[in-house]
This record gives C-alpha cells, structure tokens and sequence, in this order.
C-alpha cells in the first residue's frame, strides 16, 4: 500500500472550491494533472478522467464516485482487479485562511511496488493540480 497526501489552503469558502472541483467538464481550462474530465459527482456515477503525472503518458480512467458530499467531499474508486486500486479523496475544511484542501489516495495491489516514480509524479500532479485550483477559485 503507498499512501499520496497533500494540502493547501485557499482562500475561498468551500461552496467555490467545490463548484470548480466538480465541473469536470472545464478540467481542460485550469487543470495541469486531470486533462480531461466528463461526469458528475453523484454517488455511484462513473467519471472519465484523463490523467497525466507530470514526466508521465497520459491515461484514461473511469473511477466509480463513492461520496459526493457538496462543499465536504468527494471520493472516487478507480480500479484494475486484485493489481491496483486507487481510492482519491479530496476534503474541504472551513479554517481561518479560507478553506483547507486535502488531496489524498491510497494505492493498493500487487503493481503498488512496481510504480514507485509513476507515483511519485503522481504525488507531484496532485501539487500542481492544488496549486491550480488555488489559482482559478482566487484569481
């Protein structure tokens, strides 16, 4: 198992943060690590995302939305049975500054040993994709 974790504050309440978050559709216009993006954040819908970790081929995957909690959290399941599955959650939290994102997935499978610099760029997406929501949601 290898766990990706990152955070940054925004300065924006929740509510605009995850209007952007959620309108995969415009993901092509801001978004530096999910190119690509069709869906919507219901529970039990399936998403097309296309990923690209910087250094990295960009790949499609169709995650299933586990939680769509407007404003809190999202969640979403992307997997390849028993080799790799990948739970991503993002969390919004109220703070002084703003709002708190946390941009989280834990890796699972019997491939998780083998994709140690895929994951790595990954973690580096998951960077560049907080610091470009930062900028979209504030600019």
């Amino acid at each position: 198992m290898r766990i990706l974790d990152t955070t940054i504050t925004i300065g924006a309440p929740p509510e605009a943060i995850w209007a952007v978050l959620t309108d995969f559709a415009r993901y092509e216009e801001w978004n530096p690590f999910i190119r690509r993006g069709e869906g919507e954040a219901v529970n039990g819908s399936t998403l097309t995302l296309d990923i690209e970790p910087p250094g990295e081929l960009r790949r499609t995957h169709r995650p299933v939305v586990l939680a769509a909690e407007p404003g809190r959290r999202l969640v979403w399941l992307g997997r390849i049975p028993v080799l790799l599955a990948g739970r991503h959650e993002f969390v919004l939290e109220p703070d002084g500054a703003g709002t708190r994102l946390r941009q989280r997935e834990e890796m699972r499978g019997l491939l998780v040993p083998f994709l140690r610099r895929v994951l790595d760029h990954t973690e580096d997406g998951f960077v560049a994709m907080n610091h470009a929501l930062k900028r979209r949601v504030e600019g």
